[in-house]
């Protein structure tokens, strides 16, 4: 299995996530015919009877080939389509640290596939955690709708950006409706720390602070170009997180010099 790298993304107003890099190449395939998967039609028939028979002692089992045989049960290669079997491969799979399996399983809780429960927050987790370039395309989307985790545009402009550097297709069709090649927003800075932030920091006219419980005195904060916005986010803080954990929250008014008033 490919070695997994990462990367550090920057999303802008200060912000890095890390990310996993994987460009292992598989074979992508919408058919049921096992060469058009580059398998032999007999290597995928021995595989299922011994996993039918309980003979697994008889296959050099890995993670790729446990997320093979999800794919053989998920589209009907030379076995009848059972989507619980499929997962069940996925997943042992993915405890294996394998990126297509990750991608695979997120796929079918994404959409629900073949009436398999959705659990979107599960595979925005999936996707974040795999390498490959059409998970990155899917983290954005993520970000960008509020699926399974709160809404960060920030954020999904900058695996989007990934996803199109790496040069995967739904990110060149993303461009032409939303062009998050752009300079990032100037209105949102969110970071995290056990201290205080800068003072005198120039060119905002608002600080959004606040102090969240039990997180060993952690303070978030914001910057923002206009009271409007300060107030947004304000609210936002409380509207998007589930956890409405703060102690308090409020703006600050910055004049020219950078000072609070």
């Amino acid at each position: 299995m490919p070695q997994q790298q990462t990367n550090i993304l920057n999303i802008g107003r200060g912000r890095t996530i890390r990310i996993p890099v994987n460009y292992q190449h598989f074979i992508l395939s919408y058919f049921s015919n096992p060469e058009d998967c580059g398998w032999e039609r007999e290597d995928v028939i021995h595989i299922l009877e011994c996993v039918k028979e309980d003979r697994l002692e008889e296959l050099d089992m890995d993670a790729d080939l446990m997320n093979s045989i999800g794919t053989f049960f998920e589209d009907g290669i030379c076995v009848k389509r059972d989507i619980n079997a499929a997962v069940f491969w996925y997943e042992q799979a993915v405890e294996w640290g394998n990126n297509l399996a990750r991608s695979n399983l997120a796929d079918i809780l994404r959409k629900g596939s073949q009436g398999f429960p959705k659990d979107l927050r599960r595979a925005f987790e999936l996707y974040k955690a795999c390498g490959l370039p059409y998970a990155h395309y899917r983290v954005g989307e993520f970000y960008e709708h509020g699926w399974g985790v709160r809404q960060d545009l920030e954020a999904a402009k900058a695996y989007y950006r990934q996803a199109y550097r790496e040069g995967h297709g739904l990110a060149d069709k993303k461009l032409k409706e939303w062009n998050f090649l752009e300079d990032s927003s100037k209105n949102v800075l969110c970071t995290k720390t056990n201290e205080m932030p800068d003072n005198n920091a120039k060119n905002t006219k608002y600080e959004v602070r606040c102090h969240e419980w039990g997180d060993g005195g952690d303070f978030h904060w914001c910057y923002c170009d206009t009271k409007e916005e300060a107030e947004a986010t304000v609210k936002g803080f409380y509207a998007n997180d589930p956890s409405n954990c703060y102690e308090h929250l409020y703006f600050h008014e910055i004049n020219e010099e950078g000072t609070f008033t």
